[in-house]
């Protein structure tokens, strides 16, 4: 299983092929909310009364795969271009979360 930075390095080299290394944070953070909007329509209308909620056929879970993963390539792009080292953003919003939500208030 690839690692995180393998990943994100993968989608830096992939992008630096095609030229596409000078796209301004505004477009980057653009699609990143666009392609979360691709991903959330795989749910709209969905019942989520129903016990099966969570199930979708494997064609749809193969397209919801590949709309995460748009969601998580346009956010490593636009982490590069802002210079933000996402693992450690993610490590340092935990932290802040946790004090900012106690677990023991949450039981």
């Amino acid at each position: 299983m690839p690692t995180f930075q393998q990943a994100q390095d993968a989608v830096l080299a992939f992008n630096e092929e095609r030229n596409w290394t000078n796209l301004s944070p505004q477009d980057l953070a653009k699609s990143v909310v666009i392609e979360a909007t691709e991903l959330l329509e795989h749910f709209q209308w969905d019942n989520t009364n129903t016990p099966d909620r969570r199930k979708h056929r494997p064609k749809d879970q193969q397209e919801i795969s590949r709309e995460a993963a748009d969601v998580l390539i346009y956010l490593i792009a636009f982490c590069k271009e802002q210079n933000v080292d996402l693992l450690q953003a993610v490590i340092d919003k935990l932290k802040h979360n946790a004090k900012k939500y106690p677990a023991e208030n949450f039981q």
